[in-house]
């Protein structure tokens, strides 16, 4: 019998099979393998570098974000513990093995591994006590140069480079901030008693009024430690600052030896004063383990004879008014006022104008002060001369509470020549004030004041004002007066243009205060936002007044 498969058999039809399944030749080549596979391994990675990267900077993002976490708890908790401080003292070089576990001052500081440090009554605790492991810390604080009570803090990440910094008011402050920048700080919350106590003996008697060029040689200080503790680190300092200049005229500061219930003298070599000004000769002293002391004694050095370089003549001068004293005719240095009186004259850098000045003698400001007078600060503009001034030059302040300008002579604003004031305050004052003993010249001129004082502008003269032509613009938020103009014997305002756009009461007051006054307003356009109040106690003479 024979077994071979017939065309209908399983045998057969297997066979066709297997021939059909491994002879066909339709599988994969070893080519398209090879492509397959490196396709596969660039897209997984790119997948890798693509997820890695996202991770990588979610990470960065994470710990940039604790780091800053970190930093602005330790601000909190400083901030928290200083802000009632009574007695706080910056420490230079500051080594945690100084510190007096007696002396009843907590200390905050950086370890040295790289945490805030808080020690008080012989414990420690970190700040923030939850700080992460691979953050290391450094600390700066330093007194606020624009305030007594203020400190600047400074934290940093060491690592990173990300820091925070803020500005702290000590709300108890009962003893000033030393002046240094350093790595820590000891406080007290209590009225703190530091062992040593300091004194300084009047030393009144070493700067007495004296003429330009006195000699004072060397003066004497004597410095006493009065509470049978010895002092750490003791200082003494002398400054001698001008009211008229930016810089002080002295400085120097000694290391006398330790004082324990006892006193030391201590010498400065001063010599003789060139510049004239009324000065102030300040004493500090101080000590680790005490309160630092200070004692002012203000004394004036007069003009002797004319100072300065007279120069070869070209009148830098000008100004009107029949009684303002003549300007002495010499050329004026660029960026300097003039300064003088009838017999003598000398030279000032115009920087002192931008804030307080008081000078008794007549001051010229001329064109060539240029924008060093233009007054952008938050100091209060303050200027009073014991005889005329006169200004060439544009003025402009802004301050929150009273800018005044104020001469026992008379005040002369040349033509073509501006004085703005700004005030933002509430304050029960005024905007601006300018006020003469004599008479006041703005012919021609421009005074522009805002204010939301009691008055926004304040003109006042013991004489006569000439306004001729002037331009005066005034807007104020007031219960009474916005614009208010007060003269002895009379005002000219012919040609002028006054606008008083104030919501008060009497937007606008003229204000003759004696008899026979005189106030000429021919062709003057006045324009209150309401009606004017016109005060006159002499004659009015014909014009035209037009009101909108």
């Amino acid at each position: 019998m024979s077994l071979s498969p017939t065309r209908h058999s399983f045998l057969y039809r297997a066979k066709r099979c297997g021939q059909s399944l491994f002879t066909a030749g339709s599988g994969f080549t070893l080519v398209e393998l090879m492509i397959t596979m490196g396709i596969l391994v660039f897209v997984l990675a790119a997948t890798y570098m693509v997820f890695g990267f996202g991770w990588s900077s979610f990470y960065r993002a994470t710990g940039r974000a604790a780091i800053q976490n970190n930093l602005r708890m330790a601000v909190e908790m400083i901030s928290k513990e200083l802000r009632y401080a009574m007695a706080v003292q910056i420490m230079e070089n500051f080594d945690p093995g100084d510190i007096d576990p007696d002396d009843g001052f907590i200390y905050i500081f950086v370890n040295d591994q790289g945490r805030i440090e808080k020690f008080e009554e012989g414990a420690s605790s970190i700040i923030p006590h939850d700080l992460d492991e691979n953050v290391a810390l450094s600390l700066t604080v330093s007194k606020s140069p624009s305030a007594h009570d203020v400190l600047q803090i400074v934290i940093e990440e060491v690592n990173s480079g990300v820091s925070i910094d803020t500005e702290l008011r000590i709300q108890n402050l009962s003893t000033a901030i030393n002046n240094t920048v350093g790595n820590a700080l000891r406080y007290s919350k209590v009225e703190a008693t530091l062992g040593a106590a300091l004194s300084i003996e009047d030393f009144s008697d070493q700067f007495p009024d004296a003429e330009q060029g006195h000699n004072y040689g060397s003066v004497m200080i004597t410095v006493s430690e009065t509470a049978d503790v010895e002092t750490a680190n003791l200082e003494v300092s002398l400054t001698l600052a001008g009211e008229s200049q930016p810089d002080p005229l002295f400085l120097e500061t000694q290391y006398p030896d330790q004082l324990k219930n006892s006193s030391t003298v201590l010498i400065f070599n001063i010599g003789a004063i060139d510049i004239p000004d009324t000065y102030t000769a300040t004493v500090t002293a101080q000590a680790d383990n005490a309160f630092a002391v200070t004692v002012s004694v203000p004394f004036t050095v007069g003009k002797v004879d004319g100072g300065g370089d007279g120069g070869d003549g070209g009148d830098e001068g000008g100004g009107s008014g029949d009684d303002a004293s003549p300007i002495p005719n010499v050329q004026i240095p660029a960026g300097k006022i003039l300064v003088f009186n009838s017999q003598e004259h000398y030279f000032l850098d115009a920087a002192v104008l931008k804030s307080r000045f008081h000078n008794p003698n007549s001051v010229y400001i001329p064109p060539t002060a240029g924008n060093i007078l233009i007054h952008r600060s938050n100091e209060v503009l303050d200027w009073h001369v014991g005889g005329d001034l006169f200004i060439a030059s544009n003025i402009e302040t802004i301050k929150t509470e009273q800018n005044k300008i104020k001469a026992n002579g008379n005040i002369v604003i040349e033509p073509g020549m501006s004085i703005m004031a700004t005030a933002t305050s509430n304050q029960w004052g005024t905007a601006l004030v300018i006020e003469a003993a004599g008479d006041i010249t703005v012919a021609g001129a421009s005074l522009k004041s805002t204010g939301t004082n009691k008055r926004a502008l304040y003109i006042k003269s013991g004489g006569y004002i000439h306004a001729g032509n002037a331009s005066i613009e005034v807007t104020g938020v007031n219960w009474n007066a916005t614009l208010e103009i007060e003269m002895e014997d009379g005002i000219d305002i012919r040609g002028a243009d006054i606008s008083s756009a104030g919501t008060g009461n009497t937007p606008l007051i003229f204000n003759a205060l004696r008899a026979p006054a005189t106030i000429l307003v021919e062709g003057a356009r006045v324009t209150p936002a309401t009606a004017y109040n016109l005060t006159v106690v002499g004659t009015l003479a014909g014009g035209r007044i037009e009101v909108k």
